[in-house]
């Protein structure tokens, strides 16, 4: 055994009592540098924050404000137009609106300038207006109170529209107001194209505009007005006539004070004084890609775009509110480099010439995860493709000719995908009406008898009123839905009416009657071809009459046909369908149904008019569509009459992650998966009030996230989106378009390992700093209570 003595030799802190009680100076200064670090360490407590890469959470409804306050040194706010645009084809044309931003012009020369409404040809072809050049410019401008000049382009088609009324205008008020006796009015032109230089002091940009001198002792010579009033013969007459009103005949020799009444004000505006314009004010923009244009624009004048200078200075440029300078002041304290960038357009002439904190406990701060989050290029290679699933009901896309196509940026271009998806005819309530619809294959290049020269009618015509009655007399009824204007009616035709007469023939509707063949015209019979849910022409339906199904209703189980067009092809499979029904069993219940013989040909059609798809599509990381129209090779289609409303159930990029997986991740990252499925519940519908041919797109913008554990291990890959949707008129089939757009940076996050050594070595300096403190605390408890008994026994010291 191990003495005590032993043991106590290797102790390194021996100690005395005078130790214990006695001061000493290197004590002091230990204990006053102790003081001053913890003074430090105390000091340098400090807000901290955290920075996180997130997809945006705006709402579809959301809009971005854009503030801007920007100088034109030569684009005259007469014509100065300011136009926004975006992807989902909004436009907003701010040209002459009242709501238009703020316009000034440039440096301030006078009060704001106020564009006013924009407002509207004679026969007549004699020169009523008399020509000026720049050398008798300045003496017509001195000779007459008032002087109306046309400045005009022979080129430019506005001005051809105004000649020939400005003309007999000018003839008129010339025998009214003879310049020789009276005048106090005359009408002038000047030719822009021979007098540039003219044109361009009085800055003329745009042509015609017609320009009102008036001469007076209390205002510069040159001032003018303009005139945007109607351009026929009448209203130019009646303008003039309220310019020389107010103007008595004498008084061409003396100042002009009166001036015109105020009849026709939005006809009669001054002109800016100089050929500059500020823009300033704000517009809200949906926040998805797009344009601010500020142009010159005029929808009665031509533009010399060789005369035109967009050059210009950019005061202020932002987006979103202004933030008040104190707020933000505050802010940078937090985030020093917040707000850097908020205005970096601003003053720009564009001239043509880490985390600092304190923790709860160091236990806690080891057992806690923590991530770090960048921003990186996104890895994938150019073989990686993205997955995309989803979920999707059409109440009024019938399944027959549903088509869902992918095409990219690169060119690719997949139609009517049938491979991963599948089908359900669903009814109004969106719930599957039978199992899956099976498209089968497509049949590019159906036959047709276009050689067939038949124009009889072999076929008899049913209505909404002998349907139902036919439907029940004979076991198979075959029925053309048609529409006149249909191309591939047309063609179908002559052999329908062929192929009918010569069925016809073989089996007498009065005697046989096992089969007949009929005809709908889908344009007089709307609502029958409705019921049947035809939604393209022509659309040849099969319907049987048979014990399974209730005839008291009226409704008939029936096929879609599918095959060749020509007269053979079409007796050839009347004649199948005939083949296994006797004679005698007109009355009697079809159990065999024909034989399965031209099986492509020949598919169950649709119960309902609504579809379901649903499934997933693999693409290129590039732009690009997912679009589900009605596509058919051999149909037509009634735009008017398609409805691409739908439901989205689910909508989704990358592989469906598992919820025990995403709710282990959420502990790392809470922020994650929140926008992987934005669109999942959101419905599409058109209830007819925005009119026919709607076509509803999806805009979107995908960010991919990883991520990663401590040892390199990917957790996993996620994809989250942004959505932005919008309603459009179209030209073409309406479609339901999803346009992707996938980021080129990825969000990585990282997890962060703490090392067990580092667990130890904060441990170990928490428990000597906790002691030491207590040291002092007790050294200076220990002093006080003794200086207190030394002053009890009156003691001095």
């Amino acid at each position: 055994m191990i003495s005590t003595g032993k043991i106590k030799s290797v102790d390194f802190y021996r100690k005395i009592l005078r130790d214990l009680t006695e001061a000493s100076l290197s004590g002091a200064r230990l204990s006053i540098m102790a003081a001053l670090a913890m003074m430090f360490l105390f000091g340098m407590v400090t807000v901290s924050t955290s920075t996180s890469v997130i997809v945006n959470k705006s709402s579809d409804g959301d809009f971005l404000l854009i503030e801007f306050n920007i100088s034109f040194p030569a684009l005259p706010c007469e014509f100065a137009s300011l136009d926004v645009s975006d992807v989902l084809g909004t436009i907003e044309c701010y040209e002459n609106n009242s709501q238009v931003p703020h316009r000034d012009r440039f440096k301030t020369n006078g009060s704001e300038f106020h564009s006013g409404p924009v407002l509207d040809g004679d026969e007549y072809s004699g020169d009523g207006s008399i020509s000026l050049t720049a050398k008798n410019f300045e003496k017509f401008t001195h000779q007459h109170p008032i002087l109306v000049v046309n400045f005009y382009a022979p080129w430019c088609y506005w001005s051809n529209r105004l000649k020939p009324s400005w003309e007999k205008t000018a003839k008129i008020i010339r025998e009214r107001y003879d310049p020789e006796i009276d005048g106090r009015i005359l009408m002038a032109k000047v030719d822009c194209i021979e007098e540039g230089d003219l044109c361009r002091r009085n800055e003329i940009q745009g042509y015609p505009p017609i320009r009102i001198f008036c001469k007076g002792s209390d205002v510069r010579d040159n001032e003018h007005e303009s005139y945007y009033g109607c351009r026929e013969t009448d209203s130019l007459v009646e303008k003039m006539e309220s310019l020389v009103a107010s103007i008595p005949v004498d008084s061409e020799k003396l100042a002009l004070e009166g001036k015109s009444d105020n009849r026709g004000e939005n006809a009669k505006r001054p002109a800016p004084l100089t050929g500059g314009c500020r823009i300033e004010g704000y517009v809200r923009v949906k926040k998805v890609p797009g344009n601010l244009v500020i142009s010159a624009h005029s929808g009665a004048h031509s533009l010399d775009a060789s005369q035109l200078n967009i050059s210009h200075v950019i005061s202020h440029f932002s987006f979103g509110r202004m933030i008040a300078p104190k707020v933000m002041s505050d802010v940078k304290r937090l985030v020093p480099y917040l707000g850097a960038s908020h205005d970096r357009l601003n003053g720009r002439s564009f001239i043509n010439h880490r985390d600092l904190g304190a923790n709860v406990t160091e236990l806690n701060n080891y057992l806690t995860v923590s991530t770090s989050t960048s921003v990186i290029v996104d890895k994938s290679s150019d073989g990686d493709f993205l997955r995309i699933e989803f979920n999707i009901s059409f109440p009024a896309l019938s399944c027959e000719f549903a088509s869902l196509d992918v095409s990219d940026v690169l060119g690719t271009n997949r139609l009517n995908i049938t491979k991963t998806i599948r089908k359900f005819s669903i009814g109004t309530d969106l719930r599957p009406t039978g199992t899956e619809f099976h498209s089968g294959p497509v049949l590019h290049n159906i036959k047709h008898g276009d050689g067939d020269e038949f124009s009889g009618d072999g076929s008899i015509s049913l209505t909404a009123q002998n349907f139902e009655k036919i439907t029940h007399q004979h076991p198979i009824l075959v029925v053309n839905f048609y529409a006149p204007w249909c191309y591939w009616s047309n063609r179908l035709k002559p052999s329908w009416e062929k192929a009918a007469k010569i069925i016809r023939e073989r089996y007498d509707p009065e005697i046989d009657g096992r089969i007949l063949m009929a005809k709908v015209d889908c344009t007089e019979e709307g609502d029958l071809c409705k019921r049947n849910h035809i939604q393209g022409y022509p659309s040849i339906r099969i319907f049987r009459k048979g014990s399974d199904v209730r005839d008291d209703h009226g409704h008939h189980e029936h096929e879609s046909y599918y095959g060749d067009r020509d007269t053979d092809s079409l007796v050839k499979t009347m004649e199948t369908l005939v083949a296994p029904i006797p004679v005698e069993s007109e009355k009697l219940a079809l159990g065999g149904k024909s034989n399965n013989g031209g099986e492509n040909a020949k598919r169950p059609a649709p119960l309902t008019g609504g579809c379901r798809i649903e499934g997933y599509v693999r693409v290129k990381k590039v732009p690009g569509n997912l679009v589900i129209s009605a596509h058919s090779g051999a149909h037509s289609f009634d735009a008017s009459q398609m409805n691409m409303s739908h439901v989205i159930s689910h909508f989704s990029f990358g592989r469906m992650i598992a919820p025990k997986v995403m709710s282990d991740v959420k502990r790392l990252v809470p922020y994650l998966g929140v926008s992987h499925d934005r669109l999942n519940g959101r419905s599409f519908i058109n209830h007819r009030d925005l009119g026919a041919n709607v076509t509803i797109e999806h805009y979107l913008q995908i960010v991919k996230s990883e991520v990663i554990t401590g040892r390199s291990h990917k957790l996993i890959e996620e994809y989250e989106y942004t959505a932005h949707s919008s309603l459009a008129q179209s030209l073409q089939i309406p479609v339901a378009k999803f346009h992707f757009e996938l980021s080129p940076m990825q969000v990585l996050i990282t997890e962060n390992p703490k090392s067990f050594s580092h667990f130890i070595t904060n441990v170990c300096a928490i428990i000597g700093g906790v002691f030491t403190v207590a040291g002092i605390m007790d050294s200076i408890l220990h002093n006080t209570i003794r200086m207190m008994r030394k002053v009890e026994l009156g003691k001095n010291f």
